[in-house]
């Protein structure tokens, strides 16, 4: 099985870090934060099924972060088995976005995760502070 130097793993890495990133840089601007998470989850989705095609053509494909010693190193790699998982893992988040989008937009974004875990003063201060809406299955089934 032939070896491939690509920098395409590095990307695929590079991408949702970056995205995670822009998404806690935008703040409370909801359509530039819902973009901002679409946009690295298709760059993922298109990175990962653009290297579909040489690892189905019997290529492994590699690429060297950084070397520790003579003969280690960090390296990424790419073969037919973690293709599988990164192309399912990849269209997942494709998907995950959409649906937060309207599942936050539902809830009027009063408890955004990222507030929520910040613990700020849109969110009610403190996650342990606030008063949390009861589960569904808690709700008593005599009011219906």
């Amino acid at each position: 099985m032939e070896s491939t130097h690509d920098i395409r793993l590095l990307l695929a890495i590079l991408a949702p870090l970056l995205g995670a990133g822009l998404v806690m840089l935008t703040g409370k601007r909801a359509n530039v934060r819902e973009t901002c998470s679409f946009i690295a989850a298709a760059t993922l989705f298109v990175l990962v099924a653009s290297m579909i095609p040489d690892i189905h053509a019997g290529q492994k494909l590699t690429f060297c972060v950084f070397p520790l010693l003579e003969g280690v190193s960090i390296t990424l790699r790419a073969d037919a088995l973690s293709m599988v998982f990164a192309l399912a893992a990849s269209f997942l988040w494709v998907i995950t976005v959409f649906y937060s989008a309207g599942y936050m937009r539902g809830l009027n974004e009063h408890e955004h995760p990222l507030c929520t875990a910040r613990g700020s003063p849109e969110s009610g201060g403190s996650p342990s502070s606030r008063q949390r809406p009861p589960c569904p299955s808690q709700v008593s089934r005599g009011s219906r």
